[in-house]
């Protein structure tokens, strides 16, 4: 596949366009706060992380927001970055990998009251558990869900599996915590809820792209203005000025 599918160079190579380079990525329509919107209007805190870090490459990050499903077609095929995804084995054969550039902690959300003892994966055996379609929650879960077989049931987005607990159609779901607790904010669901104290897994996010366009250089601009950023505080003050005054979650390859 042609350079030109993935980036949109003025007629010159990647390494002499400078601010002329342009890469397009793609990432989840349906996960706010990190990311969501239309193809034409991406928006939350990921998209806001990846234009600002191929800012400081010296190029202009294209992003579009799509289902996951066909985000991670458009990365397989490479027309086009994905932005967000977790690093899996199956995934690591088709994408080379950023250094992680935020760490998502998942856990295991029931109806305040229903709570369970949950210490591992085992545990949710027997129970039907709200999950985002075409998602991996990382190595350890996928393979456990095979194992176990787990009851799914698959909706696009977090919000959509916390409706269907709230009427009683799942006994839990697996989301991220921070992406949770936004959602019973801004749906005024107060204390309904209540999270597992024991982590589902804590899954770092990347940005990918597929092995085929061999673009490593560009994964290791990115990776250098990511350090850059986190060294000068440039990244905190951008997570802090989206999310509020939260911790920075120091990522597990720091």
């Amino acid at each position: 596949m042609s350079i030109l599918v993935l980036f949109a160079v003025s007629g010159t190579s990647m390494a002499d366009t400078g601010a002329k380079d342009r890469i397009e990525v793609v990432v989840d329509a349906n996960y706010p706060p990190y990311s969501f919107g239309t193809a034409e209007q991406a928006g939350g805190l990921y998209t806001r992380l990846i234009g600002e870090i191929f800012s400081r490459c010296g190029m202009k990050a294209d992003i579009r927001a799509l289902h996951w499903k066909d985000a991670l077609k458009e990365g397989e095929e490479g027309r086009a970055a994905v932005g967000g995804i977790y690093k899996t084995r199956a995934r690591m054969k088709i994408y080379d990998y950023s250094r992680p550039f935020f760490e998502e902690r998942l856990a295991v959300y029931v109806k305040r009251g229903n709570a369970f003892p949950f210490a591992r994966l085992s545990d949710l055996q027997g129970r039907t558990i709200g999950l985002n379609r075409a998602w991996s929650y990382g190595d350890e879960f996928d393979a456990a869900r095979k194992e176990y077989r787990f009851n799914v049931d698959e909706a696009d987005s977090n919000l959509e599996n916390f409706k269907k607990l709230v009427a009683g159609r799942i006994d839990c779901l697996v989301a991220d915590r921070f992406a949770a607790s936004q959602i019973i904010r801004r749906e005024n669901w107060g204390d309904q809820f209540e999270a597992l104290e024991n982590p589902v897994a804590v899954n770092p996010a990347y940005l990918a792209i597929a092995k085929h366009l061999e673009k490593r250089q560009v994964l290791d601009k990115f990776d250098q203005a990511l350090t850059e950023m986190k060294k000068d505080g440039s990244f905190e003050k951008l997570v802090q000025g989206f999310v509020g005054k939260v911790p920075v979650p120091k990522t597990s390859e720091e």
